[in-house]
């Protein structure tokens, strides 16, 4: 494949990643509190595909046969409970609820069962290690950190599991209602619970030893520091890997995935402040290199969109701000030029789509 093929893949698992950890929430509504093994291994199995099949397809064919499995296995739940009559019946309950309580907030039950539930369906598949691996990713958003899942999970053979904050947005009790009542803003009332989150799943699964990908952009070094410092206490050999992407290309990105929500279901669309993303991309050489200073971790890495590797602090002697800053602000590559305008004609043809 090359970088544009490679580029839309990772996009369009992106979009397929965020829209099944809604579904996924929404089937653990639905099934609730039945302890039916039938009930539980299929949500497993989806689970598996969304939190670890998905990063390992190599091909768009690849990526049409997983959702047609995972489309497969949510029919089979909703039928095993005795069609949308059940379904209709809980969304109900959930907004006759939602109707008379603060939907920003959230109890500890709740919360304590999400996390329970969320580790159960993390960790299926998954080996405990004797010498547990970390990966912490950085990049700003739209870079395409998606890039280094892929690299990694395959590296592995599917042995990570990936920690990724907004997916668990869509654990809060009354994640669908915050959407309807605040639209694009509702992000806003579900990054505490998702922060939360985080943190009790890093902890939960550090504990057990398990090889971890935790995602993050790098826009402070104060946060991988902390975590990487948190896991070496825990025996953990710690790597942190870096999305290079020219700033202009991965803003465009960003625009590309909330104009395809948008098409898709409006209420699941996120859009990134340009301020935001900007913020980030300007302090990426400082806390690279504050990283490299730290000496927390065995390996510095950095990826381009094409999976390449273009710097390892074991087999580079150059310093990695050097490298960081060349990609991001220096002369443009053909590649980076030809995906530019390919980028700029899906923009156009996806805002010719919307309403």
């Amino acid at each position: 494949m090359n970088i544009i093929e490679q580029y839309n893949l990772t996009l369009q698992i992106e979009i397929l990643k965020e829209q099944s950890a809604e579904t996924l929430a929404r089937l653990c509504k639905i099934v609730g509190d039945s302890n039916t093994s039938k009930y539980i291994d299929l949500l497993k199995a989806f689970s598996y595909i969304v939190n670890t099949e998905l990063y390992m397809v190599t091909s768009v064919d690849e990526l049409e046969s997983l959702k047609s499995k995972m489309t497969g296995i949510e029919q089979r739940i909703k039928a095993s409970l005795g069609t949308d009559a059940h379904i209709a019946e809980v969304a109900k309950s959930l907004k006759s609820y939602s109707d008379i309580q603060d939907i920003e907030s959230y109890s500890s039950e709740d919360f304590d069962k999400a996390l329970e539930r969320t580790i159960d369906l993390l960790t299926f598949n998954k080996n405990i290690s004797s010498t547990p691996h970390a990966v912490i990713l950085g990049g700003q958003s739209g870079a395409g950190k998606t890039t280094i899942h892929r690299v990694k999970m395959l590296e592995y053979k599917g042995d990570y599991i990936v920690i990724d904050g907004d997916t668990y947005r869509a654990q809060h009790p009354h994640f669908r209602e915050l959407q309807e009542k605040y639209g694009v803003d509702s992000v806003d009332y579900t990054k505490t619970f998702a922060g939360k989150m985080v943190e009790a799943v890093i902890d939960k699964l550090s504990s057990l030893q398990y090889n971890l990908i935790i995602e993050g952009t790098l826009r402070s070094a104060v946060v991988p520091i902390n975590t990487a410092t948190l896991l070496k206490s825990k025996g953990y050999t710690v790597d942190f890997c870096l999305i290079a992407t020219k700033p202009e290309l991965s803003y465009l990105t960003t625009q590309l995935r909330y104009l395809e929500m948008m098409i898709m279901d409006p209420l699941q669309a996120r859009a990134t402040p340009k301020d935001h993303h900007d913020g980030i991309v300007k302090s990426l050489v400082a806390n690279i290199n504050e990283l490299e200073q730290s000496g927390l971790f065995e390996s510095l890495q950095v990826y381009k969109r094409d999976l390449e590797q273009v710097y390892n602090s074991k087999l580079c002697t150059e310093s990695v701000e050097v490298v960081v800053d060349q990609i991001l602000f220096g002369p443009w590559t053909q590649e980076e030029s030809a995906l530019l305008e390919v980028s700029k004609s899906q923009e156009k043809a996806l805002r010719a789509k919307l309403p």
